[in-house]
């Protein structure tokens, strides 16, 4: 039994990790200086509601990682390495449903993750506190995905997901 929730996990953390990929790559809306605003963190969120912890974190490290890569800011994949395994650390994904009490406050303190994660990210870069012209768009991307996330997630409680993924 626990080899089967093994190969649930990694096969479900792969897909997952696809999906986020594609969602910040190709489903992004471009600003600024070559900056973006993309949908991935949703993907990371639900992947922080759906698996175990150490793959929740293993697949939003390499997810954010291979996107900065892919999307040609690779300078950025070390930054959001970190700040993509921190954003899952607030969930849980035990129990039957994605969206329960932790995960509503986990979407919001994602907020703060991913604005003071991208702007520190910003002044080691860039080696200035021009940083701050970038708080909005981070602001608007945490907002955003963690708004679609409570969307979607409810969406999926609605068909019972968790249970269907993973009926034991």
């Amino acid at each position: 039994m626990k080899s089967r929730k093994v190969i649930l996990s990694t096969v479900s953390a792969a897909m997952l990790t696809a999906l986020c990929v594609v969602l910040t790559v190709f489903a992004k809306i471009p600003f600024g200086a070559g900056g973006y605003v993309h949908l991935g963190d949703m993907v990371i969120y639900l992947e922080a509601a759906i698996l175990p912890l150490p793959y929740a974190i293993i697949s939003a490290a390499v997810s954010g990682c291979f996107s900065d890569v892919v999307s040609g800011f690779a300078t950025w994949a070390p930054f959001s390495l970190v700040i993509k395994a921190l954003l899952v650390l607030p969930f849980t994904s035990k129990g039957t449903k994605l969206l329960c009490k932790r995960n509503y406050i986990a979407a919001l303190v994602g907020i703060p993750i991913t604005v003071v994660g991208y702007f520190f990210s910003e002044v080691i870069i860039y080696g200035n506190w021009g940083a701050y012209m970038s708080i909005p768009w981070n602001l608007l991307q945490a907002v955003v995905n963690g708004a679609l996330f409570v969307v979607f997630a409810k969406a999926l409680d609605k068909l019972d997901f968790k249970r269907r993924i993973d009926p034991r």
